[in-house]
This record gives C-alpha cells, structure tokens and sequence, in this order.
C-alpha cells in the first residue's frame, strides 16, 4: 500500500466513526452514548487493522518481501536463460556436487 492508500483510510475510518455517532444518535441515543460506542467501534477496528498488519510481517507477506522474492526469481531466471550449454552444464554438476 501506498502512504497515500493508508492516509485516505484513515480518513475514511474516521468519517466512518463521525458517520456512526449520528447513525446512533438517529436511533434515538443520547449523545454522551452514542460517542463512547461509535469511539469504541472505532478504537476495535483500528487494533483489528493493527493486528493484521502485525500478522503480515511475521509471516513475510508483505508486499516488498514478495516483490523481491519475485525480483530475485526473474533474475535467476534471467541469468540461466543467457548460459551457454557448457556452463548450465558446469553450473549443474556444482549443484548435484553440493547435494
């Protein structure tokens, strides 16, 4: 995600929390409740968001860890794709020495 992504987000959950409080308030609750439970919404969603971003990073999936996995795929494959037969030969005699 962009900077630009995460800050109309932000933007979004908190009209959403704004946009709650007088939903709420249409309902017929006062004032002082429909805040507390529109913050609390708010407060629960964003520890949400948190927590699946957290999740992301311990996993690695984030999306620099996968574009670069896949950077580094292509190049490999770049690189193997310009061997001549003499060296894809060499270079697969090296690996079954390693195994």
């Amino acid at each position: 995600m962009r900077k630009l992504d995460i800050l109309l987000i932000g933007v979004a959950l908190l009209g959403a929390g704004g946009g709650a409080y007088f939903v709420l308030q249409g309902v017929s609750l006062d004032g002082q409740s429909a805040g507390l439970l529109s913050g609390t919404l708010l407060v629960v969603v964003l520890v949400v968001w948190t927590a699946t971003y957290f999740t992301r990073v311990m996993t690695g999936s984030m999306s620099y860890h996968e574009q670069a996995e896949i950077y580094k795929t292509k190049a490999f494959e770049k690189q193997l794709n310009e061997m001549s037969p003499e060296e894809l030969a060499q270079f697969q005699a090296e690996l079954e020495a390693e195994d």
